[in-house]
Parts: structure tokens; sequence; C-alpha cells
């Protein structure tokens, strides 16, 4: 568990928001809730609950049900035995594989789109559709879409290897697979950029299926003293063939500062160890952007007093963020100082250094820490129209991890944070940050007993605030704050 301290206050803001009560369930010995999906673009919540067999860490799914902000229910699946649940991108589909005891995946899966399910399709080991838990495959409502090389396999090298798409029709099984035409490599690698050396670092991109249209590759060209970044965005229609190109350039004007890495969700991580951390894929881990639902585009990062390579230790000591149009045309940018030799400035391996972006309809929230050594959050509240700073703080904590194997509800929360001001309390990080900025919220969890031993998580939406609560043996509880 961890102790969380609130250390520096430099302006106080709250939103004002409504309480809506969306469920109150109790845990039943065959029907534990198992696993938590937040569906932001429906503004729903997702509970799949069932129970454990044996000795196996596999969970078996029986009933899945979604929640609206209303607190509306819907049956998605009921009395089944399945596992691996996953939504589409367009949120209106999802997939499941029948339930196996020993084994990471089931012989068959099935993806249901509006309630409506394919026929089963039977996994065949080293094929494409054997690999959907790498990042390559997605899926919306109508096909599944993998990318390969010209071998067929889904590890790409960017640079030397073709890129093929294989598109799959969910229903009649029907396949094709298209070359497609790659990004540039001339804009990434070269004079002016920063190297890429066989085995410590590759060209990396991205890959995301965007609902029901098609799928885009996400690129970045680094400057080679790490003070410019251009991301594109390459969007591709359903067979592969080139629509069209956005550019998004972000520049660094102050001196002695620079763009560097950190754990922000734009790479994934290899099995590789360094320093007994796992690295980062590739540099697109320099930053990350999320896109709101005007379309307006979001990239956000870190920033250090000196320019390092990919997966080596560096100090932080800020954050930006830029605001873009879809296009690619600025809005307006944002850079701050974090002033904190004691922890956020000290020197580390910036994968232990997590950060996130969070956007309501007319805020921003930005957080940025760790949960390895020198425990901290350091979290701000800015203007989504200006990107003016409202607000900003710090917390401490100390930190006792939970058994990965822990059953049951537990597994809806971890790690666990502990606060001081609610006893027997355990959080999500964007519970103690919630607790912070939301008056009602803090209302809320001021109104329980502290000899109570109960566990939050919270998820941020666009729309509100869902808090999740159980105490893990007789009841879990879902409340909405809205806007």
């Amino acid at each position: 568990m961890k102790k969380i301290y609130p250390v520096i206050l430099v302006f106080s803001s709250f939103f004002c928001f409504g309480q809506t009560l969306i469920l109150d369930e109790k845990i039943e010995k065959d029907y534990i809730p198992l696993r938590i999906n937040f569906l932001p673009k429906e503004n729903k919540i997702v509970f799949s609950s069932g129970t454990y067999l044996g000795i196996s860490t596999n969970e078996m799914i029986k009933n899945i049900y979604s929640y609206d902000h209303l607190g509306t229910k819907e049956i998605l699946l009921e009395n089944e035995a399945v596992m691996n649940l996953r939504f589409s991108t367009t949120e209106k589909s999802f997939y499941v594989e029948d339930y196996a005891k020993m084994s990471y995946t089931g012989p068959f899966y099935r993806i249901f789109t509006n309630g409506i399910p394919s026929k089963k399709v039977k996994y065949e080991y080293k094929t494409r559709k054997y690999a959907f838990n790498f990042r390559n495959y997605g899926f919306n409502d109508t096909y599944e879409f993998g990318i390969s090389n010209q071998k067929g396999n889904e590890d790409v090298n960017c640079k030397e290897d073709d890129i093929f798409i294989e598109v799959t029709d969910i229903n009649t099984r029907k396949a094709i697979k298209n070359k497609i035409d790659k990004p540039s490599i001339e804009r990434i690698e070269g004079e002016g950029f920063i190297k890429y050396i066989p085995k410590k670092n590759k060209i990396g991109f991205g890959y995301y299926v965007v609902g029901n249209e098609g799928f885009q590759i996400i690129s970045k060209s680094i400057s080679a003293d790490y003070r410019t970044i251009i991301m594109y965005r390459t969007n591709y229609n359903t067979e592969g063939k080139f629509i069209n190109e956005d550019s998004f350039k972000i520049e660094l004007n102050k001196e002695n500062t620079y763009f560097v890495y950190s754990n922000n969700g734009g790479s994934k991580t290899t099995t590789a160890i360094v320093n007994n951390l796992p690295i980062f894929s590739h540099d697109l881990a320099i930053n990350n952007f999320v896109v709101d639902k005007d379309e307006n585009v979001y990239i956000y990062g870190i920033t250090g007093p000196k320019a390092e390579s990919l997966n080596t230790f560096n100090v932080a000591t800020g954050y930006y963020i830029f605001k873009f149009n879809k296009n690619g045309d600025k809005i307006w940018e944002s850079f701050h100082e974090i002033k904190d030799e004691s922890h956020f400035n000290k020197k580390r391996h910036l994968y232990r250094l997590f950060v996130d972006l969070d956007i309501f309809d007319d805020k921003i929230l930005f957080s940025t820490g760790t949960d390895y050594v020198h425990e901290h959050i350091h979290y701000s509240i800015l203007n989504s129209h200006n990107g003016d700073l409202i607000s900003t703080e710090k917390l401490l904590f100390d930190e006792k991890k939970i058994r990965l194997f822990s059953t049951g509800a537990k597994r809806l929360f971890y790690p666990h944070y502990f606060i001081e001001e609610f006893q027997n309390k355990i959080f999500d990080v964007n519970s103690l940050i919630a607790n912070k900025i939301n008056k009602d919220f803090n209302a809320y969890l001021a109104s329980i007993k502290n000899n109570e031993n109960l566990s939050f998580k919270t998820l941020f939406s666009q729309e509100g605030i869902w808090l999740v609560e159980t105490d893990h043996i007789n009841y879990y509880k879902v409340n909405y704050f809205d806007n």
C-alpha cells in the first residue's frame, strides 16, 4: 500500500459535478467481478464477471454487462465461458475467446458486433489469427486487420521491409493482403536526425485502426539535437490504399532544454531487461498524443536538461502540451517547469517515469510521477482552450505492492496506494487526483466509515468521472460524477 502526503498546492480549483449511483451489486462465488473495460467514446463502463477454476490463473468470464452514465444496463454476453475480452476502436464490437484453463489463448474466438456474434474461428498456430496479443492487429465492426512484412512476420523492420495489410471480413472470412505505400524513411533517418543503431534502437511506427474508415500509421522524425519533433499520421482506407497524411511539428526554443523519453504509452516495451527494467521498443516513446471528441490532437511529453538516446538514464525538469487541429495546424503550446530536486528531477531510467493526459470538456489533466524510487505524483489542470495553467500539486507516497496473482475482486485494483486522510482505504492514481480536484468526490469518500476496508478505482472521461468501489468480499459499486 502507498501513503500519500499532499506537499505543494499552487492554486486551488474544483470541478463541479453531480453524483449518480450506477450500480450496487453483491459479489457471488461464481460471479466475481473480474475486469473493467472503459469505453471513452460511448462513456460507458463494462464489467466482466465470472470465476477461476482450480490452479488456473485464467479468468472464466460468464457475464459481460455495460452501463452508461445514467445507469442504463445492457447485456453484452450472458451465461458463457470465455476469456480475453477486448473492444474495437468503434466500441460497437468486442472479441472473446472460448475459455481454456491452462492456455493464454482459447481454441476459438468470436467477434460480436451490435450484439450479433460471428462464427467461431479456430486459432491456427503460426498464422496472423494467432497474433491478436501483438501490437499489429486490430478490428472494427466489419474487418480484422493485421500488419506484416513480405514474409508474413509481424515484427516489421520499417526501413528494410515492405509492409502489407491483411484484411479479413469478420463474417464471410474472405481475406485480402495488399502491399501499402509505407511512410518515408528519408524524413526520419539521415543527416540532421537521431541515429538508429542496429540492435539498440530501430525505426518504430504505431498502427491504429480508425473506426470503420481504415487505419493509420504513426511515425516520428526526431532532430539530432532532440529539440524538434514532427509526428506524421498517415491514413489508409480499409484496403490499404493511401488517403492522406497530416504532420504535427513541435519545437523547443529555450536553451539547455530538450525533449526526453518517458513511459507515456507512445512505445511498446520489449522482453529485454536493462537494469532490471523493461526497455522501450523504439523512439516513439519520445512523446504521445490523445484526440478529443472534436478531433483536436494533443501531443504531450517531458523535457530535460540533456539530450540522451533511447533507454538511457536521464533527468526530467518539466513537461509540455501542444494542441493542434486534426489537419496539423497548431492552436497553442504550453511548457511548464517542475522544480523538484528531491523527487521529479532525480536521474533515473525514464521508463520508470509515467506520463498521462486526460481531457475534460474544457480542462486538461496532466500527470507524471513514479512508483519506483522517490515515489511521487505531480499533476496539473490546464485550460483546454488556451493551455493556461489553472492548478498544480504534488503528492508523495510509499509503496507496498500486492501479489500479482491475487484472485477475486482484488485483481480490479492493482497497485494499491494509501492516503492518511481515509483510513483503511486503498486507491489507484486517478482516485488520488480526483479526491483533490473534485469536492463532491472528496465529500463522498469522507462520508464512508473509516473502519471499512475498501478499494477504489477511478476512470476519467471527457464528460465525467467514474468511481468503482469494492470491499473484495461482499459488494462492488459504481458512482458517476458528471459535468
